[in-house]
């Protein structure tokens, strides 16, 4: 069997570093990742190509088939992709702000991070953790009553 190479993700990767670097908005950030996100959605839109990807014996697969064959499994993982992203985006950008605001106050993050928090309740409230597991429960979690005393005190 011969597989072609596909360069499809690397155009990708190309397209969001070039957007990245020109801005630092939130909001180019977010076009950023989805212009990413769709470029990847290029081949899929290109299904009638009949580039052949690979030879098994005499048969020869076109890149329309294998499109068609993993359609869904892609978008799944470019939803995926995009959500990674986004989120490491949004932890950058306020990585990035926390330090200039220590940078400002003339404090290292941790001990601007500390001063911040000073001044701040820390008790959580059985709602609060009520809604934080229902947001991040899988699956399969214990129900919130046998998992609540010890998820309070790790708010």
């Amino acid at each position: 069997m011969h597989i072609f190479p596909n360069e499809r993700s690397e155009r990708c990767s190309s397209v969001f570093s070039l957007l990245l670097r020109r801005s630092g908005c939130r909001f180019t950030l977010a076009l950023a990742l989805g212009i990413a996100t769709w470029s990847g959605f290029g081949s899929l839109a290109r299904a009638a190509s009949s580039q052949v990807v690979a030879t098994v014996g005499d048969h020869k697969i076109t890149e329309a088939e294998l499109d068609a064959k993993v359609k869904s499994q892609m978008a799944a993982l470019l939803s995926k992709m995009y959500d990674i992203k986004r989120q490491a985006l949004e932890s950058m950008a306020d990585d990035y702000l926390i330090e200039q605001a220590a940078k400002k106050s003339n404090l290292s993050v941790d001990q601007y991070v500390q001063k911040q928090m000073a001044g701040q309740s820390t008790k959580v409230t059985d709602e609060e953790a009520r809604k934080f597991y229902d947001t991040h429960k899988t699956p399969g979690s214990p129900p919130f009553d046998q998992l609540k005393d010890r998820l309070i005190p790790g708010l």
